[in-house]
This record gives C-alpha cells, sequence and structure tokens, in this order.
C-alpha cells in the first residue's frame, strides 16, 4: 500500500510538469532559459514543528535547485509551478534527496519587494546515519548496505525577497524562505516527520531577451 502510494505520488508530479512543459512549448516560441529562471537557496534545516518549532542549532545543511513554469505573469504578481530536487544532511538523523513540485503565488510591490506562498508535493529518498542490520537466515544480525527508504513528502513556503531588474534592470532576485517538509510513511511507529527549513536563495535568467516585466 506505501509503495503504491508512492508511486502514484511520482507519477502525478511528473505528469504535472510534463503537461506544463508541453503547454509551453506548444504557445511558446523563445527559447526555454528566456522564459524559466534558475532557482538556487542554501540553509539550515532541522526536524520540529511547523513555524513553533524553528531552531539553527546545530546546524544541518540544505541545498535546493529548481527552476519555474509561469501560468499566469502580470506587472505585479505571478502564478506559477516549480520543479526542485533538495538535498539536506544531518550527521546523527535522517539525510535525504527530495525532489518536489510546488504551486506558488507571487506578489511584487512598486519598491521591488516581493511575497510569495507555495504549496507542494513530491518524492524523498531518506538514508539512515548509522548502520542497518537485519537478521540472516541463519538467525543472526549481519550490517547489509543502506539503500535508502522512499517516502512521499509534502511542503509550504513564504518567502520574502527583492527583485532587482524593476529598478536596476539585472535579472535577479534574493530572497529569505521558511519552508516546512513533511516525510510521510517515515517509519512504522513515526508516520510523519516535519522539518523546518531556513534559506536563503536567488533566482535569476540565464538569457533575458525581450521580456516585458520580470516579476
Amino acid at each position: 500500500m506505501k509503495n503504491a502510494l508512492i508511486i502514484n505520488g511520482i507519477a502525478l508530479i511528473l505528469f504535472s510538469i510534463q503537461i506544463e512543459i508541453t503547454a509551453q512549448k506548444a504557445n511558446d516560441k523563445t527559447g526555454w532559459f528566456d522564459k524559466h529562471p534558475i532557482n538556487i537557496s542554501f540553509g539550515n534545516a532541522s526536524a520540529g514543528m511547523p513555524i513553533t518549532d524553528i531552531s539553527v542549532k546545530p546546524f544541518y545543511p540544505i541545498l535546493s535547485l529548481g527552476t519555474e513554469f509561469y501560468y499566469k505573469q502580470s506587472d505585479h504578481s505571478d502564478f506559477f509551478q516549480t520543479a526542485n530536487i533538495n538535498y539536506y544532511y544531518a550527521k546523527y538523523s535522517t539525510s535525504a534527496i527530495m525532489f518536489n513540485t510546488e504551486v506558488g503565488y507571487r506578489y511584487l510591490f512598486n519598491f521591488s519587494l516581493f511575497v510569495e506562498g507555495m504549496l507542494g508535493v513530491g518524492y524523498s529518498h531518506l538514508f539512515r546515519p548509522n548502520a542497518i542490520y537485519k537478521l540472516n537466515n541463519n538467525g543472526e544480525y549481519k550490517q547489509v548496505r543502506d539503500y535508502g527508504t522512499p517516502t512521499f513528502m509534502s511542503d509550504f513556503s513564504f518567502s520574502l525577497g527583492y527583485n532587482f531588474f524593476k529598478k536596476q534592470q539585472l535579472p535577479l532576485h534574493l530572497y529569505l524562505k521558511y519552508g516546512n517538509y513533511v516525510d510521510i510513511f517515515y517509519a512504522p511507529d513515526i508516520p510523519a516527520l516535519p522539518h523546518n527549513s531556513i534559506q536563503i536563495g536567488a533566482r535569476f535568467f540565464v538569457h533575458n531577451k525581450n521580456r516585458k516585466n520580470e516579476n
């Protein structure tokens, strides 16, 4: 049951991204990098309840790399979808590689500040920090290779940032983001494990030809 839900969730994520890519290819003749930014962020991740249990010590690094697909844009707002790969490392806890997609809304003020919120789902592959032992046919415990544990994940985030294009004509956004990532089916006795994250990030366009606005 668990594996079936994870597989179906992954298929739904890939299908939604593929639909958006196909639609944009059909409607847009510009280059891919003209319309899709590169999004990179780095910060700290720690297990804890959303918002109320944020911690920066000890420092467990998280790195995110992704892009965006735009459904609707105006002078002051964007409605978009993301596609991301994330990695976080916790020396004494669980580390993970995560693939997720989010639907988000961004509002740009006249003074170049912007706020945004996102809600997403994805796939998380967990790795334990300690050696793993399993009982063999001889009734003995032997150390086995850790191939990781697949889980389904959900997330939400809020960001506050500055748009350098509006006044400086520089295709760059810098932002501070709070996010919460929840590993579902984490363990038999722990059905869900939330992680808080504080990240500093940058979003930029490699090419920036003929863009009417840079929300």
